[in-house]
């Protein structure tokens, strides 16, 4: 189940910049699979963040059976 939980993080970070949308890091912490987001600009906001929380979310929730079918094809290789 981590393996498919990892893959949909990775996957969905992936969805989100082959869109423009957002561009997120995914890394390894000890052996958890990670996002890890930078902000740079001065007037980002906790809601903007809470938004882009939520995109990576949603983004999961649509791509996941794909990823544990077999059959998800990514947007970037």
């Amino acid at each position: 189940m981590y393996e498919s939980i990892a893959k949909e993080i990775t996957r969905s970070a992936d969805e989100l910049f082959a869109r423009g949308e957002a561009n997120i890091g995914v890394t390894k912490v000890g052996n958890v699979q990670s996002l890890k987001m930078t902000t740079l600009s001065p007037v980002v906001t906790v809601d903007n963040v809470k938004n882009l929380l939520a995109q990576v979310l949603a983004e999961a929730e649509r791509i996941k059976d794909a990823i544990a079918s077999g059959n998800y094809v990514p947007p970037i290789d």
